[in-house]
């Protein structure tokens, strides 16, 4: 069962490593903000949250506004094809 969806906080990032995802994941969700026209390269936010990427991706609970990734509570983690579904994704 998955846990009710919340939004992130930059204080959530001071709980410590209990509150982070994997560094695979936080890499994948990183790679796909960069590829998002949403994503403004200079200062590394997105345009419609306003979150300072590289922060926000190592956050288990965050997710894009948009979908494009999700919480890491919110997939099944050994069924990644919800990153093959993005069009974005590229093995």
């Amino acid at each position: 069962m998955f846990k009710k969806k919340k939004d992130v906080r930059p204080w959530d990032l001071l709980k410590g490593p209990s509150a982070y995802t994997t560094k695979d994941v936080s890499e994948e969700r990183m790679s796909i903000c960069k590829s998002c026209p949403n994503f403004l390269k200079l200062t590394k936010q997105c345009k419609l949250c306003l979150c300072i990427m590289p922060a926000k991706v190592i956050l288990a609970d965050a997710y894009c506004p948009i979908d494009k990734w999700k919480a890491s509570n919110e997939i099944d983690n050994t069924d990644m094809s919800y990153l093959e579904n993005n069009e974005n994704f590229e093995p």
